[in-house]
């Protein structure tokens, strides 16, 4: 017995000596038969006996007890919110009378669990709000990445994660190194401890390459080894920058222009004087050639005969009326190539459609052997339309990227799927509900999708090849129009059906 006795008294100062709480419960009514010190504190009484344990604890269900329960409640002790865990479970103890319930408190653990899942919360939040790419990378395959990642490669979370990271460019750069080997390079020399950054090319949403600036850092968590890729999209900045070095070529082509097209213009005056010089020593009636032709024993009459009979005068007169047309070209150009003078005056409509025109008859494509002078031009301007003011030369230059572009459309067939031959038309109108002027230029080209139509007004956009167009030609004759000129242009096509750009001019007097 007194073995028995100083065993009941050691596993009572193991009960008393525990943090949990300790119930010994009538399994059939819930009644607390017995507790440790801890039960006590958590119910703030000195005796638990013979109180029910659902008066202590709110949430516990109803007795009999059976089965074990595992169960989360809180309870508020001495104006402090506790979070408990339960344990409820019937003893076999004579014949299953009792049941035991220990109640542990993980106040301090769930209130870390929710400040990690806070603090979790608002590093994802700053993870993705960053107006850059973030890609977390485990070897070379995706491990995370942010919401911008998602949006920058058109695809979600769930389809990036655990996809080489390669994958998601080009075969090759634009040095011509395979993307594979060079994205493993880089991964390696980060994971080395080498910070660094680069360019690349990506392909981004609906398989577009862009151009990034791709930064690399390692990481290092417990045992593992990943690389922390921050990717920024530079495509416009490098367009800007590739924009920026082709205007600074473009003035100084323009200046070299200028000169070159003065240094024609006296070759040219030298050969229209001498044409109509040589016209004047043929003249019949002039006295010094009948003296000339007297000396010299000529007939003169005759010699006019006979050159009239070859077309020399004819020849003559070619050669006048080319130097005319080069002389107008070189004129032209020069006119088109001036931004200084940007005043805005009252413009004749019809006259800038001719010069950009004039203009666009010259334009000549050696690599599509594409001339405009191919394409029929019909056009229609009423003389009793209202006056607009504008800057002439923006006008003409947005009228001659229309026509430039329709020419190239038209290159861009080949000649046996013509249905028709090429034709441009532009109309020049005025309309009841608007105060102003409407200048449509349409052509029976190829057309356009809706996807396409939609961004042709977008900078930088373009379908041509890289080194063939800067995609800026539309967005700034979209620009001068609605903002230069309080204007409006929009584009109207189809596949097959041609393509119509409309534009919307103020009249002079409108809102005066």
């Amino acid at each position: 017995m007194r073995r028995n006795l100083q065993q009941v008294e050691r596993f009572r100062a193991l009960l008393e000596s525990s943090g949990d709480a300790i119930f010994t419960l009538d399994a059939a009514t819930g009644i607390v038969m017995d507790c440790n010190h801890s039960a006590q504190r958590l119910a703030e009484r000195d005796t638990l006996e013979g109180i029910a344990l659902g008066d202590i604890l709110p949430g516990i269900p109803a007795p009999p007890f059976s089965g074990t329960q595992r169960l989360e409640l809180t309870k508020e002790v001495a104006g402090w919110k506790m979070h408990l865990d339960v344990m409820l479970e019937p003893q076999p103890i004579d014949g299953g009378r009792y049941a035991s319930c220990i109640v542990r408190d993980v106040t301090r653990r769930v209130r870390a669990e929710r400040e990690l899942a806070d603090t979790l919360a608002t590093y994802r939040s700053l993870y993705d709000s960053v107006m850059d790419a973030i890609i977390v990378i485990d070897g070379a395959r995706i491990a995370d990445c942010n919401n911008i990642a998602e949006r920058l490669f058109g695809l979600h979370r769930g389809k990036l994660i655990g996809r080489s990271i390669h994958e998601m460019s080009p075969p090759l750069q634009p040095d011509g190194r395979p993307s594979p080997q060079m994205a493993l390079q880089h991964i390696e020399a980060a994971i080395r401890g080498r910070s660094h950054r680069f360019d690349w090319v990506h392909i981004g949403a609906e398989g577009v390459p862009f151009r990034a600036e791709v930064s690399l850092s390692p990481l290092k968590h417990e045992t593992h080894d990943y690389c922390i890729a921050v990717i920024r999209d530079v495509t416009e900045q490098h367009r800007m920058r590739e924009l920026m070095i082709q205007t600074e070529k473009m003035h100084s082509v323009g200046g070299v222009a200028a000169g070159m097209a003065h240094e024609i213009n006296n070759p040219l005056s030298a050969i229209a004087q001498a044409a109509q010089n040589i016209e004047r020593r043929l003249a019949t009636d002039l006295a010094g050639n009948i003296k000339a032709a007297s000396v010299t024993g000529m007939d003169l009459e005759a010699l006019r005969n006979y050159l009239e009979a070859r077309g020399v005068p004819m020849l003559l007169g070619h050669i006048r009326d080319a130097c005319a047309r080069a002389a107008t070209i070189v004129r032209n150009m020069l006119d088109f190539s001036r931004r200084s003078d940007s005043s805005r005056t009252t413009c004749d409509i019809e006259a800038i459609i001719r010069k950009a025109l004039a203009l666009a008859d010259n334009d000549y494509d050696l690599r599509k052997h594409h001339d405009f002078r191919s394409i029929h031009i019909s056009f229609d301007c009423p003389d009793d339309l209202p006056t607009i003011t504008c800057v002439p030369t923006e006008l003409e230059q947005v009228i001659f990227n229309l026509l430039k572009n329709a020419s190239e459309a038209f290159a861009d067939i080949d000649a046996t799927d013509r249905r028709e031959d090429p034709a441009i038309h532009i109309a020049v109108t005025t309309e009841e509900s608007y105060d102003g002027l409407r200048l449509a230029i349409s052509d029976n080209g190829p057309g356009m999708h809706e996807a396409l139509r939609r961004r042709v007004f977008e900078p930088f956009f373009t379908t041509k090849p890289p080194g063939k167009g800067t995609g800026l030609g539309l967005s700034v004759s979209y620009f001068i129009i609605t903002q230069n000129h309080g204007g409006e242009m929009w584009v109207e096509s189809q596949p097959g059906a041609g393509t119509t750009f409309v534009i919307r001019l103020p009249s002079a007097c409108a809102g005066a």
